[in-house]
């Protein structure tokens, strides 16, 4: 395989964006490279499920019904809303990575960043209290 395509599968960046990107340039913690490597490797099982090979799959093939379909698939099995929410964190800030460093892939990123975050209400009973009761969650006029 010529360097160009290897450029253009999803998954040629990755050790990159962890092992440099988040922990040398970010100063990332270890716990956040650890989940953002656990989303990608998610993601990643989710691509071979779908029957696709890994040495073919592209950053153009990560489409926004894509990852919608990987969101809908991270739901049925199991995961929170929050959990999804943060897989999905994970592979924005992956493709944001990718274009940073090579133009043509600006486009997938905006596709991919306009992907929704899953609402999450599963806000406890005590916080939803809390944040009811604060005093800086009316909006009432200044004197």
């Amino acid at each position: 395989m010529k360097n160009k395509d290897f450029e253009k599968l999803f998954f040629s960046k990755t050790r990159d964006f962890l092992d440099e990107y988040l922990t040398k340039q970010c100063s990332r913690s270890p716990h956040t490279v650890k989940a953002y490597r656990d989303a990608l490797t998610v993601f990643r099982k989710y691509v071979s499920v779908q029957g696709l090979s890994l040495k073919t799959f592209g950053f153009q093939d990560c489409t926004r019904d894509f990852l919608l379909g990987f969101m809908e698939h991270l739901q049925k099995e199991g995961y929170t809303k929050s959990s999804c929410n943060q897989r999905l964190a994970a592979i924005k800030s992956y493709m944001w990575y990718v274009a940073d460093g090579d133009i043509t892939q600006q486009q997938t990123a905006l596709m991919v960043s306009r992907v929704p975050f899953l609402k999450n209400p599963e806000k406890s009973p005590v916080i939803r209290r809390m944040l009811k009761s604060s005093p800086f969650s009316s909006r009432q006029p200044q004197d």
